[in-house]
């Protein structure tokens, strides 16, 4: 009986210690054989027509945060460190709008044939997601159409525009059109309205773009908006911001008998399957906490490798990504998805 009861012990720990050296090895594979594959869905550029024709309306920086450097070979350089074959570039906040509809649909035009060049000149590294002139709906309209005809592999929308979030009536004419399109949407955060009264010390982008995907996203999903443009493949930033934290409370409106929830629950869909209609990058977001979070809530299906490189610290970004090798709830398959299986899923022609 002893002696079985040792072998039992014997076995079990020559297993747990298979387990172990198995992930020791698939580490080190890991770090032997960095990715060379991903695709990077938040990669911002900032090419010199945007930043002087910031400067020109006294705006060089992003809610605080300078305007980082950068040119088409420090560009390459950090793909080629971060295992990155493509790279979807876009402009980042503070957008193109600052009051003046003509001057946004310049910058937009500009910015946007700049993606195009870049194409040109690394055709298998470089796509894009074209920025819109909102919140001048004629104009983006006209540049929807634009951005089809270049071959750009979608939009970037802010999630706020003069501190109308993207869900707000009076943008529907083009959420509908990129739903008629079918067209990928990459959503990033813009400052809300108001930040600069807050009087708080740490730079707004910070957490203020957290809670705006945050409440972007809520108004989408309450507002009934993401009923109405399912052909939208919507890929959101930075995890979600911190839906994937408050998924369980944002889920009261399934059962508050409050009037004002009435017609959320008519529509008969839970929060949890709205999230997972939508996806989310992993840029400088993807510690362990929260992948297992995000994973649980939405699924690694819907992950999609992001950078937010150059405005991120470097070093951060790479330790962001290492996260995506190392992190023991993720198999070798759901790298892979996230890596580019997924982000490949999206760009193919609907």
């Amino acid at each position: 009986m002893n002696q079985t009861r040792t072998s039992r012990r014997a076995l079990l720990s020559f297993a747990a210690a298979g387990v172990t050296y198995a992930r020791a090895r698939s580490a080190q594979a890991a770090q032997a054989e960095p990715r060379a594959d991903r695709i990077d869905f938040h990669h911002h550029f900032i090419p010199d027509v945007y930043r002087d024709m910031l400067a020109s309306v006294g705006v060089n920086d992003a809610g605080g945060v300078p305007l980082p450097a950068w040119t088409p070979e420090t560009m390459l350089k950090s793909m080629d460190t971060l295992g990155v074959a493509k790279a979807l570039l876009s402009i980042s906040a503070p957008g193109v709008y600052f009051g003046d509809a003509k001057f946004a649909n310049n910058l937009a035009v500009r910015t946007n044939d700049a993606i195009v060049d870049l194409r040109k000149k690394y055709p298998k590294r470089i796509g894009g997601f074209g920025s819109l002139p909102l919140p001048d709906i004629d104009a983006s309209l006209k540049e929807i159409e634009r951005i089809a005809k270049l071959k750009l592999d979608g939009v970037c929308l802010m999630t706020n525009y003069g501190g109308k979030y993207i869900g707000h009536p009076d943008f529907a004419p083009v959420l509908d059109e990129l739903n008629r399109r079918k067209m990928v949407a990459f959503l990033h955060p813009n400052l809300p309205k108001g930040v600069d009264d807050l009087s708080l010390s740490l730079p707004a982008p910070v957490l203020e773009f957290v809670f705006e995907t945050t409440r972007c996203v809520a108004d989408l999903i309450f507002t009934g908006v993401l009923d109405r443009i399912p052909n939208v493949k919507l890929v959101t930033s930075h995890l979600g911001g911190a839906l994937p934290y408050i998924a369980w409370r944002l889920s009261m409106i399934e059962v508050s008998p409050r009037p004002v929830y009435a017609a959320f629950r008519a529509r008969g869909r839970s929060v949890k399957d709205y999230l997972r209609s939508i996806y989310y990058d992993t840029a400088v977001s993807a510690s362990p906490g929260a992948l297992k979070a995000a994973i649980e809530v939405v699924g690694a299906d819907r992950l999609v490798y992001g950078s937010d490189v150059p405005f991120a610290p470097f070093n951060f970004v790479e330790a962001t990504t290492t996260n995506l090798e190392t992190y023991e709830g993720l198999d070798v398959a759901a790298r892979d998805a996230i890596a580019f299986k997924t982000g490949s899923g999206l760009l193919r022609p609907a």
